[in-house]
């Protein structure tokens, strides 16, 4: 996944472990409320949970940002507002230095 900021909020995501694959899009953090949207592409989720999460649009919340990390709850697992998940990011540099 790439954020940038060049031009405009782009978003880019290569998602291979699903059909959705890669896409181009962007994104809206809104940061009083530490919420990320995605408009045109996902971020990268797995099959079996992420197939849990009815719409991978909606607002979600960062739970932790860093220079390497990136965590993100997202809600309505399942259809129910009150179920959530966490997915955790790491940049490619921090995982090619470790």
């Amino acid at each position: 996944m790439t954020f940038d900021l060049k031009g405009n909020a782009n978003f880019q995501s290569d998602n291979k472990q699903l059909p959705v694959g890669a896409a181009k899009g962007t994104f809206m953090v809104y940061p009083k409320t530490m919420i990320l949207q995605t408009y045109g592409a996902q971020v990268i989720h797995d099959g079996a949970t992420g197939a849990r999460i009815s719409n991978w649009y909606e607002k979600m919340t960062i739970k932790s940002i860093s220079p390497n990390t990136l965590q993100l709850i997202v809600n309505n697992m399942d259809g129910n507002p009150g179920a959530w998940g966490i997915y955790n990011y790491i940049s490619l540099d921090y995982y090619n230095s470790h």
